[in-house]
């Protein structure tokens, strides 16, 4: 196992201790959701120029 599995694999128990298994599972659903509407563009564009007042 490579060190970056290491990681991810500690800092999935530490939140699976801290959520419990379906909070963890509602989180992977949501950044899931989020990682599909960004890939599909669905998300609004960035306002150009500077601020309103």
């Amino acid at each position: 196992m490579h060190g970056a599995d290491r990681i991810k694999l500690h800092i999935e128990a530490r939140w699976r201790d801290n959520l419990g298994d379906a909070g963890v599972d509602r989180l992977g659903r949501a950044f899931s959701q989020v990682i599909a509407l960004s890939e599909a563009s669905a998300l609004p564009p960035k306002p150009q120029g500077g601020k309103k007042h």
